[in-house]
């Protein structure tokens, strides 16, 4: 393969952050100090065509394009084809959200708006002469996005940046394969996290107190020479030998060196040599050759992923939006509040647990290869769909702007992994008896998702095989006498396990989903799909476009009629953990989904996330059976939990990130209008 060329004017390319430029005049800076022409400075952002720049010393100043021009002029190439590849694959996003501190709910003032996504390339980018982009990059660097296959291949390693991706509440763009990729995500998951998340945040702790031991040699040996007891680089390389750092001569002697150079390179020093580093220090300049306290912006975040790590070890779930006392302490150690000689003490503390907390994780060993591989062959086929299956009339233009899938009827059996205790084959073939459309009952199924307590993540060894899920019916069913099943309804056993399957018609699925139902918003949007269909991933993503505020009047009233029930059993001679773990599953996924705009229905990274302790003794209660009942006094706490959880209910509300009203109802109308006359016209 070979990569094009590219013949550039510098001054039409945008620099991204983090680009090393030099001054092409003098500039005054924000403090009134004058930097000189070819000074160097590094960029921190641009506003409105100007540049804010960052010199070596921490000074800000501000720039005009054609007053900077960048320090490596044999970097511009790679530039212009990155901003080419963003210009004309951007379209190709499928899927897109907000990482980083504006994710985690640990933003300032000051923070960026980082976009993470994956892109697909078109069949043509993969085929031709050039090679593929693998990552697409905004010329402002705010936003990157990978292509699916290394997307995936990260996925698969466990790559904390990717799945936090994956994960992140704040959705920017999510189109039909975006919703596929989302409701397959579990496919990533496994004991790969515990490396990628925890080992790797211990071992840049443990970097990060080497760098402490020595930037505080570095600052008493700048002292020492200041007073005069060191006297040149043999001295000051036998005192950094001698400081604890466990160096030996020979690499006390280069550090020596590299510290002058390093000095030098960021402005610091008139030249490399030991001489001006002393010369700097007699005459005053000790104190700025120091070196800055650690930046904190790092070790806060290493923190927040050693944290999920435990989350991921112990509920299966990540750790994304921070709330409570963790997300104080890890404000406190962004704003240097806290000594970090004493944050990577705790970093230490949690790193010492990762291994009793694997030991006993549920995580699965090794990721799902087969559901990725299938995944990221279908979206090969859809690309190819779109080169191969469009009429040849259309110009390049025209076929850039419609988008193909494939046989959008075609289902998938249990695309991805499902809960430890499900026969997934038991459960194929329930599917293709009573679902698919070649079964007995031709029902033309777009989506079932598995329900229920699996979901919930507090199944019994009794608990049944709650289906739910949607299918379609011509429209010409819908004009006649006789009025067509607008529901499907299947009770009883099947291969020794009790089966409860719902199936709901389009319109009436649709029809919940604008007014808010969260049983319905979680057929579409939760952790099990069953059985999928490319319509059904489009109406999934209609139903995330869909969410509103609406949700909170079904989750509160769900709540309130568990807390009736469980009331009900009071009276009648017990009340089952059953019930009251509904209580707190149906609040805490409504808090969650009206604060973040996610859904999560597993109870317990929810509990553990807001607080909520007793909710494992009740899980651990359930697990022993369907119908379990717990003590007067753990049933007194619970209730006292269920006052909070309703509290924070209604400030869930207040504080909504949804709209208060589901803003693509007209699409959501148009998608069950189209696809009722489409099986009609199919049928014919």
């Amino acid at each position: 393969m070979t990569v094009k060329n590219f013949k550039l004017d510098e001054d039409t390319v945008v620099l991204p952050k983090g680009t090393r430029v030099l001054l092409r005049v003098d500039i005054s800076g924000e403090d009134g100090h004058l930097h000189k022409e070819a000074s160097l400075a590094v960029v921190r952002d641009l506003r409105h065509h100007t540049y804010v720049l960052e010199t070596p010393s921490g000074r800000r100043l501000t720039a005009q394009r054609d007053q900077i021009t960048m320090q490596r002029a044999d970097l511009l190439a790679d530039l212009g084809r990155r901003h080419w590849d963003f210009r004309k694959l951007k379209d190709e996003v499928i899927y897109s959200a907000v990482v980083g501190s504006q994710a985690w709910g640990l933003a300032n003032a000051d923070s960026d708006e980082d976009v993470r996504g994956c892109f697909v390339a078109p069949f043509d980018e993969s085929s031709g002469l050039w090679d593929m982009p693998y990552t697409l990059q905004d010329p402002t660097g705010e936003s990157s996005y990978w292509e699916v296959a290394k997307l995936v291949e990260q996925g698969l390693r466990g790559d904390a940046n990717t799945l936090e991706t994956l994960w992140s509440p704040l959705y920017k763009e999510v189109r039909p394969l975006g919703e596929r990729l989302l409701s397959m995500r579990r496919m990533f998951v496994s004991m790969n996290i515990l490396g990628s998340f925890g080992r790797y945040a211990q071992s840049q702790f443990k970097k990060m107190a080497r760098s402490l031991e020595r930037d505080e040699a570095v600052r008493t040996l700048i002292q020492k020479m200041g007073k005069g007891d060191v006297g040149d680089a043999v001295q000051a390389a036998a005192f950094l030998k001698g400081a604890g750092l466990g160096m030996s001569a020979g690499t006390a002697k280069k550090e020596v060196h590299a510290l002058c150079r390093s000095l030098f390179d960021r402005g610091l020093l008139p030249g490399t040599s030991f001489t001006d580093f002393r010369s700097t220090v007699v005459n005053g300049g000790g104190v700025r050759l120091e070196p800055s306290s650690y930046r904190p912006k790092n070790a806060y975040n290493l923190l927040r992923l050693l944290h999920s790590c435990v989350c991921w070890l112990r509920t299966g779930e990540p750790l994304i939006q921070v709330q409570g006392a963790l997300r104080v302490r890890l404000l406190e150690i962004k704003e240097q509040k806290i000594p970090m000689e004493e944050v990577v003490a705790e970093a230490k503390a949690i790193a010492d647990t990762l291994d009793d907390e694997a030991a006993t994780s549920r995580l699965p060993e090794r990721p799902d290869y087969r559901a990725a591989d299938e995944f990221l062959k279908v979206c090969r086929r859809e690309q190819a769909r779109r080169v191969f299956a469009l009429p040849s009339g259309l110009d390049e233009g025209q076929r850039e702007k419609v988008e193909v899938l494939g046989d959008d009827w075609t289902p998938e059996l249990v695309p991805e992994a499902l809960p430890p205790d499900i026969d997934a084959s038991a459960l194929k073939s329930f599917l293709r008896r009573y679902i698919e459309p070649t079964s007995e009952r031709h029902v033309q199924a777009l989506w079932v998702a598995l329900t229920g307590a699996h979901a919930y993540g507090f199944p019994s060894p009794d608990s049944d095989v709650d289906l739910k899920g949607c299918f379609v019916t011509p429209a010409d069913s819908l004009l006649g006498i006789k009025a067509p099943k607008l529901s499907i309804d299947f009770l009883g056993d099947w291969e020794g396990r009790e089966t409860d399957l719902t199936l709901n018609e389009l319109g009436k699925c649709a029809s919940l989903l604008l007014s808010g139902n969260g049983n319905m918003v979680e057929r579409f949007l939760g952790p099990f799909q069953v059985l999928t269909t490319p319509l059904g991933h489009r109406l999934a993503a209609l139903a995330r476009g869909s969410l509103s505020q609406r949700v909170a009047r079904h989750y509160h009233g769900f709540f309130r009629g568990m807390c009736r029930e469980s009331g009900v059993e009071a009276k009648a001679g017990g009340r089952t953990a059953k019930r009251m773990l509904y209580a707190y599953r149906v609040s805490l996924t409504g808090i969650h989904l009206l604060r973040t705009g996610e859904v999560v229905t597993n109870v317990r990274p929810l509990a553990e996330q807001h607080g909520f302790s007793r909710v494992v003794d009740l899980i651990n209660i359930k697990e022993q059976a369907e119908k379990q009942t717990v003590s007067e006094s753990d049933a007194m706490q619970c209730l006292a939990d269920y006052e909070r959880l309703e509290v924070l209910l209604h400030e869930a509300l207040e504080k909504s990130v949804l709209p208060e009203e589901p803003p693509n109802a007209d699409e959501m109308n148009a998608f069950v209008v189209g696809q009722r006359l489409r099986l009609m016209n199919q049928r014919r």
